[in-house]
């Protein structure tokens, strides 16, 4: 819970920064990207050359397994659903065209916490560690991008980039103690949707 205060409390800082500087050439500006299992969407201010901002990812797999034993089948499904509220930039790179004006290339950075959620059935333990292993971690994302601009106000955007995910479990039960650590690195291609008001 201290975390998600702790969060909250970030993003408000960003959007008070971001609302303090109105009327100097900033853009409030949305960027939604949809995909089959990740999906994001992110909330912030555009200067000439810099997306400073707040977004969320949401992260849902599952996985189904089935058990035969005397022509009986017994299945069982196990999913979980991982958020990820974190801080974002993107600096707008120089052009190496400047003729070309709809194109605009970009770095993208952000850093995020994750929270999750497990469903396991009846099996309280497995959800238990699912949690425990994927939430409550930092992270974040490194990324390359374009925007091609159909307007002023409009554009569809690509990267592709590598998101990093560390954290683990530590516990101890009398005497046995014991650590897991996590370290995930994944790359990923996105596409998005700009809108700049």
């Amino acid at each position: 819970m201290k975390h998600i205060i702790t969060t909250i409390i970030l993003i408000l800082l960003v959007c008070v920064i971001g609302l303090n500087g109105q009327g100097t050439g900033k853009k409030f500006t949305m960027s939604i990207k949809p995909g089959m299992y990740l999906n994001a969407a992110h909330f912030g201010f555009t200067t000439n050359r810099l997306f400073y901002g707040f977004g969320l990812e949401c992260l849902s797999v599952s996985a189904k397994s089935a058990y035969s034993y005397n022509s009986q089948t017994s299945t069982s499904t196990t999913g979980a659903t991982v958020f990820l509220p974190q801080l974002a930039s993107k600096l707008f790179l120089k052009r190496t065209m400047p003729e070309v004006t709809n194109i605009k290339p970009y770095l993208w950075l952000n850093l995020f916490y994750s929270i999750a959620m497990a469903n396991a059935g009846d099996d309280e333990e497995t959800e238990a560690a699912i949690e425990d292993l994927l939430g409550g971690n930092f992270g974040g994302s490194l990324a390359f991008g374009s925007e091609y601009y159909f307007s002023p106000n409009f554009s569809i955007g690509g990267e592709y980039g590598m998101r990093f995910l560390f954290g683990g479990t530590k516990d101890t039960y009398g005497s046995y103690s014991y650590k897991e650590n996590l370290g995930l690195g994944i790359t990923y291609t996105a596409l998005g949707l700009n809108f700049y008001f």
